[in-house]
């Protein structure tokens, strides 16, 4: 929460893989709830795909999604819609 006070930063970006991913949409959810009196928070961006992973024994590769979620403050960013 103290990052969005900071003038620099207009974006937090919250990263997961595999299991962790449900954990990332819940910290996203509660923070949106838990400062809508001090930030206008909305969901900027959701992006979720899979990507080839090394396995430990460097023995071959396994597919495992991520999402990446990114939030701001709607006071200090614009959201442009798409051009034609």
């Amino acid at each position: 929460m103290s990052c969005l006070n900071r003038e620099e930063i207009t974006n937090l970006e919250l990263k997961a893989r595999g299991r962790s991913i449900s954990n990332a949409v819940n910290v996203s959810e509660q923070f949106q709830r838990r400062f809508k009196d001090d930030f206008n928070i909305i969901t900027k961006n959701v992006d979720v795909g899979t990507e080839e992973v090394q396995r430990k024994d460097k023995k071959g590769t396994f597919k495992m999604s991520y999402i990446i979620i990114t939030i701001a403050d709607k006071k200090k960013t614009t959201i442009q819609s798409p051009k034609d």
